[in-house]
């Protein structure tokens, strides 16, 4: 990408510098080798090239931009906006307003790309400063486009609190929810402790429920790969507010990634207020549904070693939601043995007509055969669909 002209950009990168600079700003240490920047831009291996500028840009202080930006001048190199990224990302460590305001002021179409990756990078250096400037720009379509590229550098950073005050201010809840995801995974990397003093730190009273839903996508996100930690931290915090709705996450999480019986065996064993007891069959029903979609077998062992009751129930009804296509019968002489008279009748109405629609004279077959009540099988049989719809069959949770 031609970054424009250099001459004409100058007057303005150097007033921003000026404007943006503070006396207290960090400088680099040592002074980096202009040879080294020559070297990256004349060179064709993207691996090698990305080495040689990532070098060059990790020592670029305020005395080496006025020569940095004449190197690109002079090269007239086509750029990558990984590479203006990375290239705003050492410029912001020490001007980031002078960053933004040259990228806002440069003089050719590329204006838009310098001016997202230079928000990308001020905000990753210092999120607070770049949301204040963000907030004054005018042009309300200018100022959401930039959105995304604010909060994307801002939850990289390691500024959690303000990322976090600022997630929730945020009104839209699609919105609020993602960011609070995005976050969760960008501090995961720093490990599960992590994770989790991120959460706890955010105040009860955050606007917005921005509590509950950082509680709610940390226990999410900490499930993949920490079940049982996971399961012991939500238990420290079960009688609280804010975690309600994080016992499905964990068990979809649990349920996707490690043993589905193990999550079945805790779940059973959660003691749960009255506040928080509507939250099990759910819970239960999640992990069922994806164990019944990865090993059906395994399931119907569970099935066969357990004894009746609440749970056992649930678990034949999604056992039989998801394998009444291929193995109707069996899903049916599991479903009658429901113990709760309204949940069975109601399952082998749904269960039976499913299996009637794909396979008329099998079905009918089984019925003649079956101790079904007459009563429940004219229920069955009256005002069948033409065609099998599957767009009300319940799916295992996507992965979020």
């Amino acid at each position: 990408m031609h970054l424009g002209s250099f001459a004409s950009i100058m007057p303005i990168a150097a007033a921003a510098f000026v404007i943006g600079c503070s006396p207290g700003s960090e400088t680099p240490s040592s002074t980096p080798d202009l040879e080294s920047l020559h070297s990256a831009l004349a060179e064709r291996d993207e691996l090698e090239r990305t080495y040689l500028l990532t070098r060059y840009l990790r020592e670029l202080g305020p005395e080496e931009l006025s020569d940095a930006l004449a190197a690109i001048e002079t090269h007239r190199v086509g750029i990558s906006e990984d590479e203006v990224r990375l290239f705003m990302l050492a410029w912001t460590r020490f001007d980031g307003a002078g960053a933004f305001l040259a990228a806002r002021n440069w003089p050719t179409r590329w204006s838009k790309i310098l001016t997202e990756q230079s928000l990308h990078a001020w905000a990753y250096n210092d999120g607070r400063a770049a949301h204040a400037e963000w907030e004054r720009i005018e042009d309300e379509t200018l100022k959401g486009s930039l959105r995304e590229f604010l909060v994307g550098g801002w939850e990289q950073s390691k500024d959690l609190a303000g990322i976090s005050e600022y997630g929730a201010t945020v009104t839209e809840t699609k919105l609020r929810n993602r960011l609070a995801l995005r976050i969760a995974a960008q501090t995961m990397r720093t490990g599960p402790d992590a994770v989790i003093a991120w959460a706890e730190s955010v105040p009860v009273d955050a606007p917005n429920d921005f509590k509950r839903i950082v509680f709610v996508h940390a226990c999410q996100t900490l499930a993949r790969a920490y079940p049982v930690r996971t399961a012991d931290w939500y238990e420290k915090h079960v009688d609280q507010p804010y975690s309600r709705g994080a016992l499905r996450k964990i068990a979809n999480r649990w349920a996707t990634y490690h043993e589905p019986s193990d999550l079945i065996t805790w779940l059973e064993n959660l003691a749960l207020d009255d506040t928080k007891e509507s939250e099990r069959l759910p819970a239960l029903g999640a992990g069922m549904r994806i164990w019944v979609s990865r090993t059906p077998a395994e399931v119907e062992a569970w099935l066969a070693s357990n004894e009746t009751s609440a749970t056992k129930d649930l678990a034949i009804i999604e056992y039989a939601r998801g394998t009444i296509d291929t193995s109707p019968a069996k899903a049916l002489e599991w479903v009658v043995q429901i113990q709760d008279d309204i949940a069975r009748k109601t399952a082998t109405v749904r269960m039976a007509r499913e299996w009637l629609i794909s396979d008329f004279e099998g079905a009918k077959a089984w019925l003649t055969e079956s101790d079904i009540p007459n009563s429940l099988v004219n229920k069955v049989v009256t005002n069948l669909p033409r065609k099998k719809t599957r767009g009300n069959k319940r799916k295992a949770e996507p992965d979020a």
